[in-house]
C-alpha cells in the first residue's frame, strides 16, 4: 500500500485582496522557501510554484520561511497551514501574500482637553505605544510614533500609561484603527490629559 503523497501549490502576491490567484494580475513569488514539519523544504520557481514529494500520510504543518519573503509582504491568513495528506493523493496548499501597511500618530499633553494640538501644548517623547498584537514602539522627541510592517486590517492602539509623566493619563483609552495594504494610516492622535486631583471628603460631625 502506498503510504506517501505530495504537496504542491503556489505562493503569490494577492494584489487585489480577493483571496484567489488571478493569472496576469496577481504576482507569483519566486525563491520563497516552503517547509513541511520544519525538516524539509523546497523553493518556489519563477511562477511561484512548488512541489514536495514522498511525504508520509497524515497531518503535516506546511508553512513559509518568512525570512525568504519580501520585506514589504506579509501573510494575511497565517504563515502555517495544517494539512491532512492521504495515501497516493496530492494536496494543494497555496499561500497568498499581501502588502504591509503602517500607522503613524502623535502623543501630546492636551492641556485644554480639546483633542487638538495647540501652540502652547507640548508633544510627549519616550511614550510607549502598544498594539493589540503586542507590537510596540516609542514616540520620538516630537511625540511622533510609527509602526510599520503591519498586516492589513483593524489594529487596537493604546498608550502604556506607565511611561507617561506623573499624574497624566490617556484621554482616548484605546483606538481601533484600520490599516490598508501598502498604505500609511496617519493622524492616529493620542492626547494625554492631567489626572484630576482626588477630592477628599470628611465626615460632617453630627450636632
Amino acid at each position: 500500500m502506498n503510504s506517501y503523497g505530495a504537496f504542491y501549490g503556489r505562493v503569490y502576491h494577492d494584489t487585489n485582496l480577493n483571496g484567489k490567484y488571478d493569472p496576469g494580475f496577481d504576482r507569483p513569488q519566486a525563491s520563497v522557501q516552503v517547509r513541511v514539519d520544519g525538516n524539509r523544504y523546497v523553493t518556489t520557481d519563477e511562477n511561484g510554484l512548488f512541489r514536495i514529494d514522498a511525504v508520509h500520510v497524515g497531518d503535516h504543518a506546511v508553512y513559509l520561511d518568512l525570512l525568504s519573503v519580501r520585506a514589504d509582504l506579509t501573510m494575511l491568513d497565517g504563515a502555517q497551514q495544517t494539512v491532512t495528506l492521504l495515501a497516493g493523493r496530492d494536496s494543494i496548499v497555496d499561500f497568498r501574500l499581501v502588502r504591509t501597511g503602517r500607522l503613524t500618530g502623535l502623543v501630546w499633553f492636551d492641556g485644554n482637553g480639546n483633542s487638538q494640538l495647540d501652540k502652547d501644548e507640548r508633544p510627549l517623547p519616550e511614550v510607549r505605544i502598544v498594539l493589540g498584537s503586542g507590537r510596540d514602539t516609542l514616540t520620538d522627541e516630537n511625540g511622533v510614533f510609527t509602526i510599520g510592517d503591519l498586516p492589513p486590517g483593524e489594529h487596537v492602539v493604546l498608550i502604556d500609561e506607565k511611561t507617561l509623566p506623573e499624574n497624566m493619563k490617556s484621554a482616548a483609552g484605546s483606538l481601533t484603527i484600520k490599516v490598508l495594504a501598502g498604505s500609511e494610516t496617519g493622524n492616529v492622535n493620542l492626547p494625554v490629559i492631567a489626572i484630576p486631583p482626588e477630592v477628599k471628603r470628611f465626615p460632617v460631625a453630627a450636632n
